[in-house]
């Protein structure tokens, strides 16, 4: 896969940059039941602005049980912090931002 989707690069800019408006779709993500408070820490691949931060923070966010994210734009980190969140049901949020995890 290219990486490429929504909020994703086109042409080496941000479709944001680009004046391309992102169709937002409403995804739910399954329900983990989990007792332990984790933080876990991601690679993306692919963002290049604020704007693709954003897109990847509002799905992620969307996540059951995720309580914070943050992201580094320059080096691509994302650090998830919740309870029972599931590590493919972030990566799938990722994935539906239009990114990978490296």
């Amino acid at each position: 896969s290219s990486g490429r989707g929504r909020g994703g690069r086109t042409g080496g800019r941000c479709d944001a940059a680009a004046g391309v408006r992102a169709e937002r779709r409403v995804r739910k993500y399954p329900t983990r039941v989990s007792s332990t408070p984790m933080t876990r820490d991601y690679r993306i691949t692919g963002m290049t602005c604020d704007h693709c931060v954003r897109a990847v923070r509002d799905e992620v966010s969307a996540v059951d049980g995720v309580e914070a994210v943050e992201i580094e734009l320059a080096s691509g980190r994302l650090e998830v912090r919740g309870d029972g969140v599931a590590d493919e049901d972030v990566r799938a949020a990722v994935e539906e931002a239009g990114y990978l995890v490296a």
